[in-house]
């Protein structure tokens, strides 16, 4: 289980909804636990620009930001929990090209989507874990706090 506060995600996904038609992506941060007893939990966030060369149908981090992003979570003792992205015209589930293109098997993975019958004013928003050794994509439950 992934928690999350509730202004971050409201954050995040109004942010998304700033970059529409285009994807907007991010960076998920915040404190690293390795007890069960207390979980970690996504704090804080951190936009990047999106510099794919299709950014209406996927996303590629800036890597001056996407860099920066990871000092400055350094600086502020941050662990980098998850990476964000929206999806205007599709469903919150990861795309061939977010599988591939991302090595994200150490973190969660979140999507917010504005397709039909979800809309900017109420996205569908929905996390994922991805095992890279299998490859395999399963949901990512989360709470907020």
């Amino acid at each position: 289980m992934q928690h999350i506060e509730r202004s971050v995600l409201q954050a995040i996904a109004w942010h998304c909804r700033r970059e529409l038609p285009r994807e907007g992506c991010g960076v998920l941060l915040g404190s690293s636990q390795t007890h069960s007893a207390n979980p970690a939990v996504i704090t804080a966030w951190t936009p990047i620009a999106n510099r794919a060369i299709n950014p209406l149908a996927s996303f590629r981090f800036d890597e001056a930001e996407w860099i920066a992003a990871l000092y400055a979570a350094e600086r502020d003792s941050l662990s980098v929990l998850g990476l964000f992205h929206s999806h205007p015209q599709t469903e919150a589930y990861p795309s061939e090209d977010d599988i591939t293109g991302t090595a994200w098997d150490r973190m969660s993975y979140w999507i917010i989507s504005y397709a039909p019958p979800y809309s900017p004013d109420s996205p569908n928003v929905r996390a994922y874990w991805l095992n890279s050794a299998t490859n395999r994509i399963v949901p990512c439950p989360y709470k907020l706090f």
